[in-house]
């Protein structure tokens, strides 16, 4: 992937991220994963206060 796919995918995980935490979803983990250099981010819907 050439550096404006990696921007362009960033850019697309960015907006997912801000529209759950707008949503009320804290990230509970993250785990990585270097034999896939991918990453795995657990989201979980927080408590009203």
């Amino acid at each position: 992937m050439n550096d404006k796919g990696i921007r362009s995918t960033a850019a697309a995980y960015q907006q997912v991220v801000m529209k759950l935490m707008g949503e009320g979803y804290v990230l509970q983990t993250m785990t990585h994963s270097d034999l896939e250099a991918s990453s795995t981010f657990i989201f979980v819907k927080a408590p009203k206060p």
